[in-house]
């Protein structure tokens, strides 16, 4: 078992200043079976481990286009990576340095405090297992996600760090409990063709999230 120190722990992350980060590896091992045995059968197995990370940074983070990707290319991939300060076993930080953004979102509850952005990005790694193969290509399809907050979209949520392909749909959300403030926001919904760099400041109370699909391609 490792410790990790938090004070001493630092994150690249474009100019971001990070709060919290999490990283793990998942071998993400299909095994498969035979009658007649009991166990799994081995040559049949398949492993596609994934690498993932989950930052948080305050306002304003990087910026990542979300456009999806309309010919064999690789998906563009945002350069993240931790340096975490150690003691004993287990305390690596992760092996990737460019990942794949799956999903971003942004929050601003209170007028007085700054706003946060969290990134949730992924990559396929090998583990140095030979028998690992890695997709030949990563294709993106189309990002959809909601904004909160914004006086007024039209095809930019600057405040709530999103930018929407498009008009957005829009449509209102609230909620009060007994004895309490409650409030009520217009909402956009939409495609959604870029994440980030949320310029959201003093007075401002702004959400948003977006969900970004993935699909990996293995080609001889």
């Amino acid at each position: 078992m490792g410790v990790i120190i938090g004070a001493a722990t630092t994150v690249s992350f474009s100019s971001g200043h990070a709060t919290q980060v999490s990283w793990t590896i998942n071998p993400n091992v299909q095994r498969a079976y035979v009658l007649g045995q009991w166990g799994p059968y081995e040559p049949a197995q398949i492993k596609s481990p994934t690498e993932t990370m989950n930052v948080t940074v305050y306002t304003p983070g990087p910026t990542y286009s979300t456009e999806p990707t309309d010919e064999c290319v690789l998906a563009n991939q945002i350069a993240a990576s931790v340096s975490p300060a150690g003691c004993g076993s287990g305390s690596d930080g992760p092996s990737s340095t460019n990942w794949y953004v799956n999903s971003y979102s942004c929050s601003k509850g209170d007028p007085r405090q700054p706003g946060s952005e969290s990134w949730s990005l992924q990559q396929y790694v090998t583990l140095g297992d030979a028998g690992v193969r890695l997709p030949t290509y990563v294709l993106r399809g189309i990002s959809e996600g909601s904004a909160t907050g914004e006086e007024a979209v039209g095809v930019v949520a600057p405040k709530a760090g999103v930018v929407f392909e498009g008009t957005a749909d829009s449509g209102t959300t609230g909620s009060v409990s007994a004895g309490q403030i409650g409030r009520s926001d217009n909402q956009f919904t939409g495609v959604i063709s870029q994440v980030g760099g949320s310029t959201c400041g003093t007075g401002d109370i702004v959400s948003s999230s977006c969900s970004i699909p993935y699909t990996p391609l293995y080609i001889d």
